[in-house]
């Protein structure tokens, strides 16, 4: 018997690191495509870093969105995909106001390199987006935590 529970809680952990995992590798790459963007706009346009901020902020909201969707929580309902992607947008614009506020306090008032503000910054609303994500937006996929 106790070997039996073990094996089942060892599962479950597995289960759960596997889907932390690809939360992670979803934000991941969504941060990769921020700081690409950031780096173009700022290292080849010649723009400030505020606008490097939201076009990566606004192209990796549609990839990432997708790959939470389907590939994190293994939610492929179409029917919910309108109400989720608003819920989804809210959220993202309540991190762009964010990711603008950290990255100005941290570049102006620290005086952090953009790049490392940035990285910092995706770090700290990762945190919160993914609560958000988690208990509201996929709330009840089939792999949420807490469903």
């Amino acid at each position: 018997m106790w070997y039996d529970i073990s094996m089942v809680s060892l599962l479950i952990s597995r289960q759960r690191l596997w889907f932390l995992l690809r939360y992670a590798l979803s934000g991941g790459t969504g941060a990769i495509i921020q700081l690409l963007v950031d780096v173009l706009a700022v290292e080849v346009l010649g723009l400030h870093y505020q606008w490097g901020v939201v076009s990566g902020f606004l192209l990796a909201l549609v990839v990432v969105f997708s790959l939470q969707k389907y590939w994190t929580f293994k939610e492929y309902t179409r029917k919910h995909i309108p109400r989720q992607f608003s819920l989804y947008t809210l959220t993202a614009v309540g991190s762009l106001i964010a990711n603008s506020v950290f990255m100005h306090v941290f570049v102006e008032y620290v005086g952090f390199y953009y790049l490392l503000a940035h990285t910092l910054t995706i770090g700290i609303v990762a945190v919160g987006s993914f609560l958000v994500n988690n208990y509201v937006i996929f709330h009840g996929s089939r792999e949420s935590i807490g469903s």
